[in-house]
């Protein structure tokens, strides 16, 4: 199975820096997020909440 990547699935009009923003950090930490494919739990309901990606995708804590 093909683990589907949160890069992919970031909806149109939402940049690196928007999603910084909201998650209260830098551009170059969703950067490191995106080239892991993993978002810190701590970060994951934000992240969630701008992007509509589940949960289980950002972070396999919510599988």
């Amino acid at each position: 199975m093909n683990e589907e990547k949160i890069r992919d699935l970031m909806p149109a009009g939402w940049s690196q820096a928007a999603i910084a923003k909201t998650c209260n950090v830098s551009q170059q930490a969703v950067s490191q997020w995106l080239a892991k494919n993993e978002v810190p739990v701590r970060r994951v309901f934000l992240f969630h909440q701008a992007t509509k990606i589940p949960k289980h995708i950002l972070n396999k804590v919510f599988n």
